[in-house]
């Protein structure tokens, strides 16, 4: 009776697209992705008027076991993001950089620190995911520190 009960919990599992403990899940989602952002919402009206690509080309390596670098370009720029995918096809990926942002009123540099994170879980040829770019700078500005969310959905290329 066990072993009847077994086979169909295992049964069962697989037509419902999960996995019995003998069958490992697999990720394969390395390739090229064709994905467009959606602007959430923003802490600040600074952070609104970030300017977010509508449509990028990114690019998925998995170098090793539970590694992944994400490359993601634009007409205006190209990021490169590292961090982790597991077994079930989720990426947790984050790019940082810094940047001159101006000078304040006494002539000091400021600069911009800013991270983009980014959730994505692949489905054989799609992709979905949610991202929050955080940006903070060296000295006081109005509007920063600040966050601004945004939605990315995509395809295999």
């Amino acid at each position: 009776m066990k072993r009847l009960f077994a086979v169909a919990v295992a049964l069962l599992l697989g037509a419902c697209g999960g996995s019995s403990p003998e069958t490992p899940v697999t990720c394969t989602p390395s390739g090229t992705w064709l994905t467009t952002i959606t602007k959430g919402q923003a802490s600040t009206s600074a952070c609104a008027a970030i300017t977010l690509s509508p449509a990028e080309t990114d690019l998925l390596n998995i170098p090793s076991s539970g590694q992944a670098t994400y490359t993601s370009s634009t007409t205006s720029s190209t990021r490169g993001y590292a961090g982790t995918i597991t077994a079930a096809c989720v990426a947790n990926l984050a790019f940082s950089d810094t940047f001159n942002a101006g000078t304040d009123s006494a002539g000091t540099p400021i600069t911009a620190s800013a991270t983009d994170s980014r959730e994505l879980t692949f489905n054989g040829s799609s992709v979905t995911g949610t991202g929050t770019i955080t940006v903070s700078t060296s000295s006081a500005v109005v509007g920063f520190p600040c966050t601004l969310a945004y939605s990315l959905a995509g395809t295999r290329q």
